[in-house]
């Protein structure tokens, strides 16, 4: 697939893009942009896989902090196998840029489904009155994924730091999994960070604080932003993002809006003294302070078998339409995928990263020869390619500039049959009758 000129001979023995056949576009964020790639060599020949690419020279020109952010990721994704989170297969750099190959996830991340999914795409999506938010049933599935990936995380002393819904993505069966490792911290050694990177609008109060500490309850405040975000459309905090009064306003939330239940549309008694939990803003006080286990064992999560949640045997709320783009697209996309870069805007980009080179000596990994990769449970990097698109490729994929997605016509691989599906009878508690959606602010 793809035009312009002739692919460059493979070289089976030294890791570099003729291993691969790139696709289309399937995420952009700020490193960069992500493509569906094959490979094609190897014992994973046809295995398809994400690519992320990362300049060098950008890398370089933001300083210090940048490539140690990209060291960080690299050497986290490593050494972490669970399946919900993103795993790495592989890691190369050529003369500008840096590349990043790990699980391919084409179901799009969470805030592509809560904000552009049309409702024939996503069933789970309510889109009444001019609004849009997750049903609790299915807020109740992506947070009970989540949470088992950060209780992997922070049993190997590592904070995320950055959650948010488009650092949550579906893979082919629905089933999340947490992305971008860039600014997580592993705190073995001290028990705690004071680095004051993040989303502010996603992140802890005590982060924003200079030279406080925070630890493993940051990652539940930020849980707890999102369970909002998810049941009502829109983060609390968007509208202070760029306020100085951010803190403020969160130092107050609980009182001031949870505990009149502002904006919440009819959510069950549990799931609102939930949210309240997790957005304590003192870390003491905020539930899960004193281990994982006590958010997981709150009634709101009494219906999930986290047993069969953790070994792949819960269906997820729906499956996404693979073939269709489930991220918002635009034409510049696809010129950059379909044509090669400008020769002597190349050239010039290698004479300036000529003294740096030395810098990127460590972006490398194979997972096919780590000694110590561990297997992940659950479902691992997609090997049947016709799952993807007719003939092995991405063929199928529309591309046309909001691609939504169409309704599936076929259940999926292990939709019924012995399969359980706990997420059917997430709607037993007691619901508070509050307030109502079109009350919500747009």
């Amino acid at each position: 697939m793809g035009c312009g000129s002739s692919a460059p001979a493979v070289d089976e023995d030294q890791m570099s893009l003729t291993w691969f056949s790139k696709e289309r576009v399937i995420g952009k964020g700020g490193f960069g942009k992500v493509n569906a790639v094959r490979k094609v060599v190897g014992s994973d020949k046809d295995c398809w896989y994400a690519m992320k690419t990362i300049a060098k020279l950008e890398t370089v020109t933001k300083g210090s902090s940048a490539l140690a952010q990209v060291e960080n990721e690299l050497r986290l994704l490593r050494d972490l196998t669970h399946s919900r989170l993103i795993q790495l297969h592989y890691a190369f750099h050529d003369e500008t840029k840096l590349y990043m190959v790990t699980d391919i996830c084409l179901g799009g991340d969470l805030r592509y489904h809560l904000h552009y999914t049309k409702k024939k795409t996503n069933p789970c999506v309510d889109m009444s009155k001019g609004k849009r938010w997750f049903s609790e049933k299915t807020v109740r599935y992506y947070i009970a994924q989540i949470l088992l990936g950060l209780k992997y995380l922070h049993g190997q002393k590592i904070i995320h730091r950055d959650l948010k819904p488009e650092n949550v993505v579906l893979d082919e069966n629905g089933q999340a999994k947490i992305i971008d490792f860039g600014i997580a911290k592993d705190i073995s050694d001290k028990d705690f960070c004071d680095a004051r990177s993040g989303t502010g609008v996603y992140q802890a109060p005590e982060i924003a604080l200079k030279g406080h500490k925070h630890s493993y309850a940051s990652d539940f405040y930020s849980l707890g932003v999102l369970v909002y975000e998810f049941l009502v459309g829109f983060n609390p905090f968007l509208s202070h993002a760029n306020s100085k009064a951010l803190y403020e306003v969160k130092k107050t939330f609980v009182e001031k809006e949870i505990a009149k239940a502002n904006g919440l549309m009819n959510v069950s008694v549990h799931c609102l003294d939930l949210i309240k939990g997790l957005l304590q803003v003192d870390p003491e006080k905020r539930l899960g302070f004193f281990g994982i286990d006590e958010i997981m064992k709150h009634p709101w999560f009494k219906s999930v078998d986290w047993d069969a949640l953790e070994n792949g045997e819960c269906d997820a709320p729906f499956v996404p339409e693979c073939k269709t783009s489930n991220f918002a697209s635009g034409q510049e996309d696809l010129i950059e995928t379909f044509f090669p870069e400008d020769k002597s805007a190349v050239k010039k980009e290698i004479e300036q990263l000529e003294e740096h080179q030395d810098k990127f000596s460590f972006f490398s990994y194979n997972k096919l020869q780590d000694p110590n990769a561990k297997r992940k449970k659950g479902n691992s990097v997609v090997s049947n390619a016709s799952s993807l698109g007719d003939n092995g490729d991405l063929s199928a994929l529309e591309t046309h500039t909001i691609l939504p997605g169409t309704p599936s016509t076929s259940p999926g691989p292990g939709r019924r049959g012995s399969r359980r599906d706990p997420a059917d009878s997430m709607f037993t508690e007691p619901r508070s009758s509050v307030i109502d959606p079109s009350t919500a602010p747009a």
